[in-house]
């Protein structure tokens, strides 16, 4: 009877130290990809400038002209 529950101890600390290690695995998983989702927020920030700074210059050109052929 003892032997079983030290055995039933010894399998809960075992699953106690495997989903410790696996919640460390995921929270690092989850840093990671936040600093990823950061870095591409800071990107698309960039990106949208761009664009805002490549379309001030071409609105007061008006509409493209038509092609020689219409």
């Amino acid at each position: 009877m003892v032997a079983e529950t030290e055995e039933r101890i010894q399998r809960l600390e075992e699953d106690f130290e495997f989903q410790d290690t696996t919640i460390a695995t995921l929270n690092q998983v989850i840093i990671d990809q936040q600093q990823q989702i950061n870095t591409l927020f800071l990107e698309l920030e960039k990106l949208k400038h761009a664009l805002v700074a490549m379309g001030t210059g071409t609105e007061d050109q008006g509409p493209d002209p038509l092609p020689p052929h219409y």
